[in-house]
């Protein structure tokens, strides 16, 4: 068990990522967040004290794996947030992150229908490049509440291929 970066007389954290709390002798509930990961919570110096919130995985890192390179993110080499063993953990940079998302199928690149922002279905889509009713592009934009260039780039198939 070694003692929290920053913390050092108020917490230790175990390789397996348990957290101790040397004010009340025992140890600590962890919270379960599907963005952020495991946390934890405590008010340093008591209830009227100074209140924090830190990443358990972050922890870990902090305590045992050395930073030569000063990398600024830690990354959960199986993928799984909840695993913060000091094995499945590793400093690296946001693109390093970030390619390590994509290449695991963590992150997906959505496009079209698929994207979270789109705002035609795979229905609309298919009749918009129909048009059966011959409708302008404006008319077109007016019926599915969209703007016209996304009409247009529809018909194209430079948007929603």
């Amino acid at each position: 068990m070694k003692p929290v970066v920053g913390y050092e007389e108020y917490f230790s954290v175990t390789e397996d990522g348990r957290v101790y709390s040397h004010r009340t002798n025992r140890w600590l509930k962890l919270n379960t967040h599907k963005d952020r990961g495991i946390t934890f919570a405590s008010r340093i110096n008591g209830r009227s004290g100074k209140a924090i919130c830190l990443k358990v995985h972050r922890c870990v890192a902090e305590a045992y794996i050395p930073n030569p390179e000063n990398k600024p993110e830690v990354n959960h080499k199986d993928g799984v947030r909840g695993n913060n063993c000091v094995t499945n953990l590793e400093w690296v940079t946001k693109s390093e992150n970030i390619r390590h998302a994509f290449a695991t199928g963590l992150a997906k690149a959505s496009k079209g229908i698929h994207h979270s922002n789109a705002k035609l279905s795979l229905d609309a889509v298919t009749l918009i490049r129909e048009n059966k009713n011959n409708l302008n592009i404006r008319e077109l934009a007016k019926l599915y509440n969209v703007h016209w260039s996304t009409i247009s780039r529809c018909k194209t198939s430079k948007r929603y291929k």
